[in-house]
């Protein structure tokens, strides 16, 4: 019977302290500035250059042209790279796309989600 008083308060008091632990910061995120995308897209070329996913020229490819592109599902940051040293005529382009809360949704060659 003492462990079942025990058990029950134990229960109890787990119940009124979870509401006090918990925090009202779960807002919607801000949208990210021109800035922070062009921040953001020079951070995966220069991982996807660290990691030999795309030749190490493109660390010579300089600042990306930012441009908010509108979706049917929201805002994109479209940043796109240009390097006339890529070997393959067809990857002279690199298009990392971003949505507006900063996730990172591609990085390919082509521009395409």
């Amino acid at each position: 019977m003492m462990i079942a008083r025990f058990i029950i308060a134990t229960l109890f008091a787990l119940t009124l302290a979870s509401p006090v632990s918990a925090h009202s910061d779960h807002g919607a995120a801000a949208p990210i500035t021109e800035a922070q995308a062009s921040e953001q897209a020079d951070a995966v070329k220069q991982y996807l250059v660290d990691n030999q996913q795309v030749e190490a020229s493109w660390n010579e490819a300089g600042n990306g042209a930012v441009s908010l592109k509108e979706v049917e599902a929201g805002k994109l940051w479209v940043v796109q790279y240009n390097n006339p040293a890529a070997s393959d005529p067809a990857a002279r382009s690199l298009y990392v796309i971003i949505d507006e809360l900063g996730n990172v949704l591609a990085a390919n060659h082509t521009g395409e989600i």
